[in-house]
């Protein structure tokens, strides 16, 4: 209950945060407040994220959670994640690979396709960041590792624990009875 607590929480902080950071990318004024300020609201983005991801995680492995419903608040949450990063690309702009001198694209839908390949660290060859926006990509692709080593250690984990423990002690026993020769 408690941890469930935390999640909610957790959850909320992850929604006004990015909501601050999107007015904050809007309204403060081009220079070096906006240069330290954008980062480090982005970077306490991340870390919310990635604390909600261990809170479920945790939840999930300690048969504390409703699996299903924490699968689906993950996906929102993700969801979230990535729409605030795309809006962010969005405010803060992008521009084509082939001509950077070329004017910035500002769409939501190009910021979305360029936050999914950041995340999942794929990078994309045919559109590039403007130099504000050069650190978010880093935050993605750092959150975006923790995210994908996180779901595949957590399903090696699940999938251990479904394994009956009375098929896995026959293994070891028949193992244990096998010839020296032979392999176990």
């Amino acid at each position: 209950m408690k941890r469930t607590l935390v999640a909610s929480i957790l959850f909320l902080v992850l929604l006004l945060s990015g909501g601050v950071w999107i007015w904050l990318a809007r309204y403060v004024a081009p220079g070096v407040l906006r240069d330290v300020i954008i980062p480090a609201v982005g970077v306490f983005v991340a870390a919310v994220f990635v604390a909600l991801l261990v809170v479920r995680v945790r939840l999930l492995l300690r048969n504390e959670s409703n699996s299903s419903l924490d699968l689906f608040f993950g996906a929102v949450e993700f969801c979230l994640f990535v729409s605030t990063f795309a809006w962010m690309h969005t405010e803060l702009g992008l521009q084509a690979a082939n001509d950077p001198s070329g004017p910035t694209i500002h769409s939501f839908p190009e910021s979305v396709y360029f936050t999914i390949l950041n995340f999942t660290s794929l990078g994309a060859e045919d559109l590039v960041t403007t130099p504000d926006s050069r650190f978010l990509v880093a935050i993605e692709s750092f959150v975006g590792y923790l995210l994908l080593a996180t779901i595949a250690a957590t399903i090696v984990t699940l999938i251990g624990r479904s394994q009956p423990k009375a098929a896995l002690s026959d293994d070891r026993e028949r193992s244990d009875d096998a010839p020296p020769g032979q392999a176990r």
